[in-house]
């Protein structure tokens, strides 16, 4: 009985090491990559507004539309994808708490350059109202996947992942990203990687 026991708890360790060797393996063989980004955009387009009433008996106004125009790379830091390119911020939702001004902007964002291209999701959390034309500031985010040469070992799995700040209202917005361009001493930071959201080969 004790050499069956002991057989048994043999073959056990024998199996998590084949198991543990096979994890160590596969987490030495990944190539990680996270890149310093930093750039500069400038859009102008227009929304129109509506208003409605919410939860609680609480007004608010919805401003939808689009705005184009060019983002432009900060130095000192390359990465494998140009971040300098004509912008485009579609499919805009930007809902405002008229009691607050409290607001949240939703929206898809693409860059194209003759070297990359980038498509995601722009999300923004804002501060006032922009029915004056005065500039609203915000702050957020931008998760949008790479296409485009890839050095790595899985295509298309390269990601800006950028903390975004902005001043805008309905005709136009002015945003930067990155820690080579703080503003008030907080840096932006912001990464070209394969790491995150879905990570493909950027483990080790």
């Amino acid at each position: 009985m004790k050499k069956t026991i002991a057989t048994a708890v043999g073959a056990v360790c024998l199996s998590v090491g084949i198991v543990a060797g096979a994890v160590v393996a596969n987490a030495v063989s990944g190539t990680p990559e996270i890149d310093r980004a930093a750039a500069k955009i400038s859009v102008q387009g227009k929304m129109k507004g509506v208003s409605c009433v919410g939860e609680d008996g609480v007004k608010y106004v919805t401003f939808t539309g689009a705005w184009k125009g060019t983002e432009s790379q900060v130095m000192p830091d390359p990465t494998d994808y140009s971040l300098s390119g004509q912008v485009l911020i579609s499919k805009i939702v930007w809902t405002i708490n008229a009691k607050t001004l409290r607001g949240v902007l939703t929206a898809s964002i693409a860059m194209g350059s003759s070297s990359s291209t980038y498509s995601g999701k722009l999300i923004l959390v804002t501060q006032g109202q922009p029915n004056t034309g005065a500039l609203v500031t915000a702050r957020g985010w931008i998760n949008a996947l790479f296409k485009g040469p890839d050095e790595g070992s899985t295509p298309n799995d390269d990601h800006l992942i950028a903390n975004v700040e902005f001043k805008l209202n309905t005709t136009g917005a002015l945003g930067q990203f990155g820690d080579a361009i703080a503003s008030g001493g907080t840096p932006d930071y912001s990464v070209v990687t394969n790491v995150a959201p879905a990570a493909a080969d950027g483990t080790c």
